[in-house]
């Protein structure tokens, strides 16, 4: 869930969020099941320092207690190259959107409700003021939930070093023949000659970042019919705008 060098990294995450495994890595993380043989190779292979602290009894107790740290942190990062290996798998094959009649209403305050969770602690407003009714249209309101999480969680993290008020404002309204829904923020927005670039797969300036989220959400827009795109907000941060095709009436 993008600036100068320094303030780029806030915003090129493109809502990356790294999932229980990378929260926890304290437990072993089933691998993809579609990758089965490389899992039990992977497992096999993480496994084998264990048995020497299962089947013998030489090591001393701090000798032991750090060898299991040392597998702890293998397990921990074989977690980590799985969920890189997942969204790139995800991205590479995402599923086609189950279209039907959604109600995109619903759908943006799921999104807004379950983002909001995060406020208290983290001193952002989100305002909702300017949500407007839009009429039905075909979607996968799932996916729909998705892109606006990505694109709130890009937004908190541009503002992470933002001083003053951090201000996240979703909109949505009808335009011509298009349900625009947009997310802008206070921060400190996109340089011009990166507003194409962003969208782009694996593109990230984060360290931690997968260079995913942006242009999956990219997809589903356009999979809808519709589009993603970047530009300034009133506040000088950036404006992420969904375009849908909005039923005749």
């Amino acid at each position: 869930m993008t600036l100068p060098s320094g303030r780029l990294d806030s915003r090129v995450g493109d809502g990356d969020v790294p999932g229980p495994e990378e929260e926890d890595c304290k437990g072993h993380v089933p691998l993809l099941a579609a990758e089965s043989e490389k899992r039990n190779f992977l497992s096999g292979y993480l496994s084998a320092p264990e048995k020497p602290l299962k089947e013998s009894g030489s090591l001393g107790e701090k000798d032991a207690e750090q060898a299991r740290e040392i597998v702890g942190e293998i397990w921990c990062a074989a977690a980590r190259i799985e969920a890189v290996i997942r969204k790139m798998m995800d991205f590479s094959k995402p599923r086609a959107p189950r279209m039907e009649l959604a109600d995109l209403n619903v759908a943006i305050k799921d999104a807004l409700d379950f983002y909001a969770i995060s406020l208290p602690k983290s001193g952002i407003v989100l305002d909702r003021s300017r949500l407007e009714p839009v009429p039905k249209c075909r979607a996968d309101s799932q996916m729909v939930v998705q892109v606006l999480l990505n694109l709130l969680i890009n937004a908190s993290q541009a503002m992470e070093k933002t001083p003053g008020d951090r201000i996240i404002r979703v909109a949505s309204r009808v335009a011509g023949r298009r349900i625009v829904i947009s997310v802008a923020d206070t921060g400190p927005g996109i340089a011009q000659p990166l507003r194409d670039e962003i969208f782009d797969p694996f593109f990230t300036t984060k360290l931690d970042g997968y260079g995913i989220g942006l242009s999956f959400s990219r997809r589903v827009a356009e999979d809808h019919g519709g589009s993603l795109t970047v530009t300034q907000g009133e506040w000088g941060g950036a404006e992420f705008r969904i375009e849908l095709p909005c039923p005749t009436q």
